[in-house]
């Protein structure tokens, strides 16, 4: 199907035509979801409330071409509100860090991380420093936007960002991860 078919089918609910975008999706998708969480199963849940989410909302979608952008910004949007839910029913204290490095020596260290890697030490981080970090880093969003979605102001952001910096490279060096 072509893309235009393909979102057509989705607005009409055809069966098939979701099922071609949940599979054209589905890799990368719920690889963003397992970045919010620490859980694959958390992600799991995330993932399937998204693309709930994509097929009930894509009668929004103004532009074909943007359909990437779109769901992965659904995506992040339901991993927020995921973590905002659940932050009411706990309080993580968040450790300050005492490993002080360069920041050539900080880029160096997380360039030497696989991809798999790097994934496994961001599930590990405390909850605020994890999201801050997906959505500045990864995604792409600025401090502003960051305190607006998750309820916190832009200093507490980038602080956030930068204890979870620290928190990586404590834990890289800790667990030795980086001469593997």
């Amino acid at each position: 199907m072509q893309l235009k078919e393909l979102i057509e089918g989705c607005r009409r609910l055809d069966p098939q035509a979701q099922r071609e975008l949940y599979d054209q999706y589905r890799r990368k998708l719920w690889a963003t979801c397992l970045r919010y969480v620490r859980e694959p199963l958390d992600a799991d849940d995330i993932f399937q409330e998204a693309f709930l989410r994509i097929f009930r909302q894509i009668h929004t979608l103004k532009d074909e071409l943007a359909l990437d952008a779109w769901v992965r910004k659904i995506v992040v949007r339901t991993a927020i509100n995921s973590y905002k839910a659940q932050q009411k029913y706990w309080q993580q204290e968040l450790a300050d860090t005492s490993l002080h490095l360069s920041r050539n020596e900080e880029e160096e260290l997380i360039d030497r991380l696989s991809n798999d890697q790097l994934l496994q030490l961001i599930q590990q981080l405390p909850d605020a420093y994890r999201m801050v970090f997906n959505l500045y880093e990864i995604d792409g969003f600025s401090h502003a936007e960051i305190g607006e979605l998750l309820g916190i102001s832009e200093p507490t952001s980038r602080a956030n960002l930068s204890r979870s910096k620290a928190w990586l490279r404590n834990e890289a060096v800790k667990q030795k991860i980086y001469f593997e």
